[in-house]
């Protein structure tokens, strides 16, 4: 005998969207009979060039549009700006859509839609829409086009939200006469703030940026109790865990085609909590009424063989910043009679960044490269400017075909290289000298 269960399930269930979705792409059924209802010519173009023009006409429309679809795969439309039309006018399409539908051309058969989230077995959301203008009235508030448009502004956004995730009981009869009850409850927690501003269209185009300051922070909580019930009183077992992330990420990114690429990351704070995970065992023994005070006494598991691993990185100079890690838990596969994990005992991870230098502020990462008629010019470096440790790691060169000269720079905090020469050719370094000169740290 074989039991299972689903721990997450996500469904939705759509009836009656035939005639809608020909509306929004084909528009409403043309009242002649030899005029075919698609409202755009491109598409009928396209269908009557795959032959199926007398089969459409007949209302036979499922073989020419899987054709068209064929035809259409064919044509290279992977273009940004063409790209960005299409999602303009499909936007367009749908609002439009939105003001045209009206009782005037009703359906016997009104469309509908819900929707259903569930977590072991428990219904944790449900939805039904009855009817297109409450579907198109929930689709309004998500509104992409108007999302779009307040990035651009640079909005802040603030979520916060917290949860029952699951809540579930199982009763198991016992010879003994007194039911044994496995219980298991999750809640959820999570605060967000953002703020920022997206160039969103010109970053499609391969130019523009992306600045802002993201702050997430979630917590989680999972109880897992077995629990033998005497009715008067109650004994067992219960299972902690926890897991907590508060992070932080400042910066700007900015790009233009292939020749600047520019990232700062901010580092606004002296510690970051980046995981926190623990667990802990719990006895639990007393008055079953729920309104006198329970008996709780920690335990300690299996202590004979219990592991610890603390660590850094240790490139706290090179970076400014050391990631540091906790591990602890109980090594029970040398005691023969333990239980599995995690019921061997309190376990615990962490993994934190600590700032270590005071005066660093912000990581800078830079390319450029630019080719132009008379010269060449390139830059890679990675550098946290204004701090009293030099971090700096460059490389660039830079050839002037004018003056026929070459440079070349190589930089970091142990030595520099530096390197000036001629060069013979208009465009092509076919001969050169480069005479270096190294100064060391």
């Amino acid at each position: 005998m074989k039991d299972s269960f689903a721990i997450s399930q996500i469904g939705a269930r759509v009836e009656g969207w035939d005639r809608e979705l020909d509306s929004m792409f084909f528009g409403f059924p043309s009242n002649s009979p030899n005029e075919p209802s698609l409202s755009n010519p491109k598409l009928r173009d396209v269908i009557s060039r795959t032959g199926k023009r007398e089969k459409y006409m007949q209302k036979d429309a499922e073989i020419a549009i899987v054709d068209a679809k064929m035809a259409v795969s064919d044509v290279n439309i992977i273009h940004t700006p063409l790209l960005l039309s299409i999602v303009k006018r499909l936007i367009s399409r749908v609002c439009r859509f939105t003001r045209d539908t009206s009782p005037a051309t009703p359906s016997a058969h009104p469309p509908w839609m819900s929707l259903h989230m569930k977590t072991f077995g428990n219904e944790i959301y449900y939805r039904h829409l009855h009817g297109i203008e409450e579907v198109m009235k929930a689709f309004n508030t998500l509104n992409p086009a108007e999302r779009i448009r307040l990035l651009n502004m640079g909005q802040d956004v603030n979520l916060q939200k917290s949860w029952l995730a699951t809540e579930s009981a199982y009763i198991i009869p016992t010879t003994a006469g007194m039911p044994l009850n496995l219980s298991i409850t999750a809640s959820v927690a999570l605060d967000v703030h953002a703020s920022g501003k997206i160039d969103i269209f010109n970053l499609l185009q391969g130019r523009g940026g992306i600045s802002g300051r993201l702050k997430p922070s979630v917590g989680v909580e999972v109880v897992g109790s077995m629990l033998v019930d005497g009715h008067v009183a109650q004994s067992g077992v219960q299972l902690v865990s926890t897991l907590h992330s508060s992070t932080v990420v400042e910066g700007r990114f900015d790009i233009n085609g292939s020749e600047l690429v520019r990232v700062d990351l901010a580092m606004p704070r002296d510690k970051i909590d980046i995981m926190n995970i623990s667990s802990s065992l719990v006895l639990i023994h007393g008055s079953g009424d729920a309104a006198v005070q329970r008996s709780r006494e920690p335990l300690d598991g299996v202590t004979s063989d219990r592991m610890e691993l603390v660590g850094c990185s240790g490139y706290q100079d090179k970076l400014g910043a050391n990631l540091c890690w906790n591990v602890q838990y109980p090594n029970a596969s040398r005691v023969p009679e333990s239980p599995f994990f995690p019921l061997t005992g309190p376990a615990q991870l962490q993994v934190a960044l600590h700032k270590t230098d005071p005066t660093l502020t912000t990581y800078q990462i830079r390319y450029t490269w630019e080719r132009r008629k008379l010269y060449r010019t390139f830059l890679l470096s990675v550098n946290t400017p204004g701090t009293a440790t030099s971090r700096e790691h460059s490389i660039s060169y830079n050839v002037n075909f004018g003056s026929q000269i070459i440079y070349l720079d190589l930089h970091s905090p142990q030595a520099n290289i530096s390197a000036r020469g001629k060069c013979a050719g208009e465009y092509l370094i076919d001969k050169g000298q480069l005479p270096a000169l190294t100064e060391r740290y």
